[in-house]
């Protein structure tokens, strides 16, 4: 009996889902980019290390918050 995974998993589960591999898909591509523009910079050492942390941190909360939710207008 086949299962229709998108009509029987609740939407806040996929929501959540999607979020963590927008994350996870940041923190490999800041990763991958930091050491090359730490090179790029002219970084060694504990600024190196630094600045890698830190461009891991930024790309993956950036792309773990890339859903566009509705703005509300109250104010």
């Amino acid at each position: 009996m086949e299962v229709d995974i998108p009509a029987d998993v609740p939407c806040s589960s996929t929501a959540v889902n999607s979020i963590i591999r927008m994350g996870t898909a940041g923190l490999i591509w800041g990763s991958c980019s930091g050491p090359y523009e730490a090179n790029k910079l002219g970084l060694a050492g504990i600024n190196r290390a630094s600045f890698i942390a830190k461009s891991v941190g930024r790309f993956g909360f950036q792309w773990g918050n890339h859903i566009d939710f509705p703005q509300s207008n109250l104010h």
